[in-house]
């Protein structure tokens, strides 16, 4: 949950100039740095964005030398799949005022996050047969196991325009909000033909929207990297998607970014 004491808490420094600025640590776990590489994509964009913050530590550009700094906001991606990762993750926790998990690693623990749902010991033993022993093979938990988490930016990866407004939000000392529309929201607004009336599998209408349908856009289904809406029943679409593949492949799907365990306890509370 936001954290409701962002107002009182997050006070932003202000410049010789009088302008406010929020001190920012952006950290890496494990992952393939797609969130941090997507606000660089923003070019000049970022350039302008930044000047309103103090860029503390940036993982893929800068460090902090001094690690005792405290920030006001620290942005997380990737999972926590070492103890390093660990020991790091509640290390900035500790520093910062408001704790941002970006994309779907930190929300699920994405990819290795597979792992989960097959005997972990083979899995490590296959990929690497001569150093397996010597391999950390936890179970993948995302950030939010670890520590407080007080907002999360989903998405995999997630834009980063909505990474640099987040943080004007919170620069505003205003609780950042996530949309509540599905994916097929969007999808229809941009006059997308619907995959399920084709007969093709697609999580759009449980997935939390603000992607822009951007898998869609380019006619590929969507896997739901954003995470199920609240309150949105997935038996429903469910039973669509068993009349057009197996339950085997239905749960590969929802595998690849680590949704399965909230797809079907979400059906429990249902009941």
């Amino acid at each position: 949950m936001p954290n409701k004491k962002t107002k009182k808490e997050i006070r932003p420094r202000r410049t010789r100039l009088g302008r406010e600025k929020l001190k920012v640590a952006i950290v890496g776990l494990t992952s393939c740095d797609g969130c941090s590489v997507s606000i660089l994509d923003m070019g000049l964009e970022f350039i302008a964005s930044i000047d309103h913050f103090e860029l503390g530590d940036f993982f893929i550009v800068m460090d902090e030398k001094d690690k005792k700094v405290e920030y006001d906001v620290a942005i997380v991606e990737g999972a926590p799949l070492t103890k390093k990762n660990i020991e790091s993750l509640k290390a900035i926790r500790q520093r910062a005022k408001f704790l941002v998990g970006i994309g779907a690693c930190a929300h699920f623990g994405v990819i290795p996050n597979i792992k989960n749902y097959i005997d972990k010991g083979k899995a490590v033993k296959y990929q690497y047969p001569k150093t397996y022993k010597k391999v950390e093979n936890p179970d993948i938990k995302p950030i939010s196991e670890f520590v407080k988490v007080d907002f999360i930016i989903p998405g995999c990866p997630p834009e980063g325009k909505d990474i640099i407004s987040v943080l004007n939000t919170i620069r505003q000392g205003i609780l950042p909000k996530l949309l509540e529309n599905p994916v097929c929201y969007e999808c229809q607004m941009n006059g997308n033909e619907c995959l399920l009336q084709k007969g093709e599998p697609c999580l759009g209408p449980v997935i939390r929207g603000g992607c822009r349908a951007v898998c869609l856009n380019s006619k590929f289904y969507c896997k739901g990297c954003r995470g199920i809406l609240p309150g949105y029943n997935t038996k429903q679409l469910e039973n669509k998607l068993l009349k057009l593949i197996s339950r085997e492949q239905l749960n590969h799907i929802l595998q690849v970014f680590g949704i399965q365990k909230d797809w079907y306890r979400v059906q429990k509370g249902n009941k």
